[in-house]
């Protein structure tokens, strides 16, 4: 049943089809945009909608209505996911309905005893965050953050040896720390993480270019409709549903999920305009996408994701940016 959804989803962005027949495999859900650090590269600071937690209720609400055809669910947008005090029970309840899990953290609140607490609630991958292979490095990219906190805090979870959880290491690649790249790598190949993931860095916000590893000119720029579009989109603490996972201040709000299916979100008015201003190429009117240099899939990477649920494709794209970073291409960071 979800590989004939995926079959048709894609089918639908091959044919350009504004109107899709089938549904989300995957949704961005920001459980929390509270966040206890302020990096440098985060958009955080600039984002003016107000601070919270997603209520449960509402959670649960979203998931009995996506059994049967979401094959994952990331927590995370802005924000920390690991401050909400619930974590454990978002985790659990979409265990009980099929739909597999990842979150992002940045390690210095995630301590062993957590994680041992999300992998029997359910949770499918981990990618906790460094982004740096000394304190002098990490100072400067990751503002409010411990680094030999960081670090002991994913020793531990490594030293748990659970294989259930899919565990990822990653550094984002950016012209401060990309001489620490191989540094990174060799400090945690063979410590036990399934990934050493380098994560090409790609922003929106034209006062930090310099942040950028890769010169403009090497970058992707949009020739086709966005991928994403077909696939899923974000919903933030408050029910509001956005486009883009990357959305941090409601740019391209969708609709609202404490009034709205989501089905009528995925097909809905503000949707369907997005898709077909994607279709066009007439993105004036959507500056938040119009700014956005989202890796672009082959054919062939679309036919093969007919055959490979959400968290595999995730899995499989890790391997495609260690190849651009090595290429000299940069994309963006999310996929």
């Amino acid at each position: 049943m979800k590989a004939k959804n995926r079959f048709l989803l894609n089918k639908d962005y091959l044919r350009k089809k504004a109107v899709v027949s089938g549904f989300p495999t995957e949704l961005t859900i920001e459980i929390t945009n509270h966040c206890n650090l302020d990096c440098i590269f985060c958009p955080r600071s600039k984002m003016k909608r107000p601070k919270g937690f997603m209520d449960f209720r509402m959670f649960k609400g979203l998931v009995d209505q996506a059994k049967g055809y979401l094959e994952l669910i990331d927590f995370d947008l802005m924000g920390e996911t690991v401050l909400h005090p619930q974590i454990v029970e978002f985790v659990s309840y979409c265990r009980r309905s099929g739909i597999r899990t990842m979150l992002s953290s940045n390690m210095m609140l995630t301590d062993s005893k957590l994680v041992q607490e999300l992998i029997s609630a359910g949770l499918d991958m981990l990618t906790m965050d460094i982004d740096a292979a000394t304190p002098q490095t990490y100072g400067v990219l990751r503002r409010g953050g411990d680094f030999g906190k960081v670090k002991q805090n994913i020793e531990s979870v490594l030293g748990l040896g659970d294989r259930r959880l899919f565990k990822v290491i990653k550094m984002v690649y950016t012209a401060l720390n990309k001489h620490e790249a191989g540094i990174f790598q060799e400090m945690w190949r063979g410590k036990g993480a399934d990934y050493e993931r380098l994560s090409p860095y790609e922003n929106m916000d034209k006062q930090l270019l310099e942040l950028n590893a890769v010169p403009e000119n090497k970058r992707c720029g949009r020739r086709s409709p966005c991928v994403q579009l077909w696939r899923k989109f974000a919903v933030c603490w408050d029910g509001t549903a956005v486009a883009c996972c990357d959305d941090y201040d409601k740019f391209s709000v969708l609709g609202d999920v404490n009034n709205d299916s989501i089905m009528d979100i995925w097909n809905g008015g503000p949707m369907v305009n997005l898709r077909r201003k994607h279709v066009s190429a007439d993105l004036h009117t959507a500056p938040f996408c119009r700014e956005c240099r989202l890796f672009e899939p082959s054919l062939l990477f679309i036919l093969g994701s007919t055959f490979t649920d959400a968290l595999t494709l995730r899995k499989v794209f890790f391997n495609f940016e260690k190849l651009l970073i090595r290429k000299n291409i940069a994309f963006f960071r999310h996929f």
